[in-house]
């Protein structure tokens, strides 16, 4: 039996992190499983495999976000990603999470001693992988094969989902999350009709995960052009729309711009850099 144990208990968790130095740096001990070593954002964060890490983020001269991870327990077979307990998916997504910007920080002009807001629109993404029935069963008989986009899902416990379908030349079908809708539960079971897009005679279900993620924001500002640091003024700093505090002539020519991540871990985007011109 492992002397840590093989689940992300508190106990074990503190035992995990027994050695591990009290420093200027804030670091987190942290559980990965098999899955979540697996998936490409937690891997970018350099927690590659199972067991128990040391993680430290933070961000560089130039406001860029940075990860120290240091394995202290290899852990093989460990508990399974559905029975985790501790609030890290932040740092450790269970499934797979993205994130775009659609919308970026426009330049805005003030006046002196007048406040100013800047926004952006993010969009986070889960996954949906098919469940395939048919194809498994080799019954993919009249299905035709190509790219099916944005076909409105139905079933599960939300509404609003929308997958695009790649149909192979066998029938068997490959799925990819586009529009995340609302209200699903991880591991919802949906279906795509076939009725009006790759015809044949059964329907493709596929699994969502990861569909309830939320965009996390951090605005940032630069006094230089260059280098970039999170702001400590104004107000709503971690919302999509962050306003500056009273404006003054020194203030001409800062720039403003958003770190945008999911509370699924994703990958962390940066938004342009927006100016801001004091007249």
């Amino acid at each position: 039996m492992s002397l840590y144990g093989s689940d992300d208990s508190n106990a074990n968790k503190t035992k995990a992190g027994i050695g591990v130095a009290t420093d200027s740096q804030t670091k987190t001990i942290v559980y990965i499983d098999e899955t979540e070593a697996a998936l490409a954002q937690n891997k970018n964060r350099g927690l590659n495999a199972p067991g128990w890490w040391s993680y430290f983020t933070y961000n560089d001269s130039a406001g860029n976000p940075r990860h120290k991870a240091e394995q202290v327990v290899f852990i093989a077979g460990g508990e399974a990603n559905s029975g985790e307990t501790q609030s890290d998916d932040t740092l450790a997504g269970d499934f797979a999470s993205t994130v775009s910007i659609s919308t970026q920080p426009a330049n805005a002009s003030v006046a002196a001693t007048n406040t100013q807001a800047f926004s952006v629109v993010a969009v986070p993404t889960g996954e949906a992988s098919a469940i395939d029935g048919a194809a498994n069963a080799g019954n993919t008989a009249g299905r035709t094969a190509g790219t099916y986009t944005a076909i409105a899902a139905t079933g599960g416990t939300g509404s609003g989902a929308t997958v695009t379908l790649v149909v192979d030349a066998n029938g068997a079908a490959t799925a990819t999350l586009v529009g995340k809708g609302g209200g699903y539960t991880d591991n919802d079971t949906l279906t795509l009709s076939r009725t009006g897009t790759y015809g044949g005679a059964s329907d493709v279900t596929v699994n969502v995960n990861g569909v309830g993620a939320t965009a996390t924001y951090q605005w940032q500002v630069s006094t230089d052009g260059t280098n970039f640091a999170n702001t400590t003024t104004g107000s709503n700093s971690t919302t999509a729309t962050y306003t500056t505090a009273a404006t003054a002539a020194g203030d001409n020519g800062n720039k403003y711009r958003c770190v945008v991540g999911t509370s699924q871990g994703a990958t962390k985007v940066i938004s342009n850099a927006a100016t801001l011109t004091v007249t």
